[in-house]
């Protein structure tokens, strides 16, 4: 790994370390949706926020879990009205899935704290500052989307690095 990468990865990791410490940026309101969910059934809400109407084996592979699991997923999601699950019109056997308007609200809900954090240490910088995080962030997005176009992608969809201690 180059010196430049290292540096990259050293940053990433000191801003997530700066802005989980700044309160005065952002008190984090735990969802009641949040408080309800394991993190497992919050990643698949997020995942069929995302995704749309997926079956279940769509949603197990891209979670890079079983069938079953999934399905007991998705019964704790349509319980709390989050999911919907219907026959497949195409396909009587299978079963599809998607988040309810009430899902949907939710995952908004709990991505707009560290939407607010974001814009507020944007909101810091100077507009000089401004315009090369945003050059530098269309080519991560644009390297990203094609690390996940191969093959070797991680099923989920996810992008998730690690660098030391910390989860990118």
């Amino acid at each position: 790994m180059t010196d430049e990468l290292i540096e990259v990865l050293e940053l990433v990791q000191r801003v997530q370390r700066a802005v989980h410490r700044s309160k005065s940026l952002h008190k984090p309101q735990p969802s009641a949706v949040a408080t309800r969910l394991t993190m497992a059934q919050l990643r698949a809400l997020i995942t069929l926020d995302d995704g749309g109407q997926l079956t279940v084996g769509q949603l197990a592979e891209r979670l890079g879990i079983g069938m079953s699991a999934a399905s007991s997923i998705i019964d704790r999601l349509v319980e709390e009205g989050l999911a919907d699950r219907r026959q497949d019109p195409v396909d009587r056997r299978r079963a599809v899935v998607r988040a309810t308007p009430a899902g949907s609200e939710s995952v908004t809900a709990l991505r707009q704290g560290p939407k607010e954090v974001v814009l507020a240490v944007i909101g810091r910088m100077t507009p000089a500052e401004r315009e090369h995080l945003l050059l530098g962030m269309r080519g991560f997005a644009r390297a990203a989307e094609d690390a996940g176009d191969s093959k070797n992608a991680d099923p989920s969809g996810s992008v998730c690095w690690t660098a030391g201690n910390s989860n990118i």
